[in-house]
């Protein structure tokens, strides 16, 4: 017994050296990967989440896209300025597509706020201001809207528009985790494990680390093998 006792204290150091290693190799990587995110879900407009209702409203004719738009209907303005973005029936136009997502987003439409966010945190169509960015992601995140709470949280997380906050980052990160975000669960388990030394919480990492690599998000799945080898040794 004494000699399986030491024999699991020296694989608890090796366990120790490993992890510390893999989790210095990780969290470069994972700043490259979160910067990448950065520029392209904050450019993107909840594609996912709104993939079904483009597809049905990309059959509209611009024309009429137009003319509720112009008419004040908030989801017209968004769909118009999509159009603008994109250059889909109109000439691409970004500052067309920011004046659209504006008139929107000053009618408390979520989209249009996350929208407009996405245009000042990259400079399309306005001048780049994170501190505008932050204040209309901050307005759809409010309003639970999934893709602006992962993008508040980048923005804590990295300090863009907003002083650095990982405990605000955290909090954004699981409000959008919760309604199934996969990359807010990936970025909310990064934050468990990069807690201080003797203070991660393992099976909260375990537990979203796991929900993202379901969804397919490749950075989950390739920390999970990391995990689930260190669970068999």
């Amino acid at each position: 017994m004494p000699h399986d006792r030491r024999a699991l204290r020296q694989d608890k150091a090796d366990f120790a050296q490993v992890r510390h290693e893999q989790r210095k190799r990780d969290r470069k990587d994972m700043k490259a990967r979160r910067l990448i995110f950065t520029l392209l879900l904050a450019s993107s407009v909840a594609v996912v989440q709104l993939a079904a209702q483009q597809t049905k409203a990309d059959q509209k004719p611009i024309e009429e896209v137009k003319a509720k738009a112009e008419a004040g209907d908030a989801e017209s303005q968004v769909e118009l300025g999509r159009r603008y973005d994109k250059g889909e029936g109109v000439m691409k136009d970004h500052a067309e597509a920011a004046k659209w997502y504006l008139k929107a987003a000053e009618q408390n439409y979520a989209e249009a706020q996350y929208s407009l966010g996405a245009c000042y945190l990259n400079g399309e169509g306005v001048a780049k201001d994170p501190v505008e960015a932050v204040k209309w992601y901050r307005k759809a995140a409010e309003q639970n809207f999934a893709a602006a709470q992962f993008n508040l949280g980048l923005c804590y997380e990295n300090g863009k528009g907003v002083a650095a906050n990982r405990v605000e980052a955290a909090k954004w990160y699981r409000k959008a985790a919760e309604q199934n975000d996969a990359a807010a669960q990936y970025n909310l388990g990064m934050c468990y494990e990069e807690a201080d030394a003797g203070t991660e919480d393992w099976a909260e990492v375990y537990k979203w680390l796991s929900l993202a690599a379901r969804q397919g998000h490749e950075g989950a799945k390739k920390f999970m093998t990391v995990l689930e080898s260190w669970k068999v040794s």
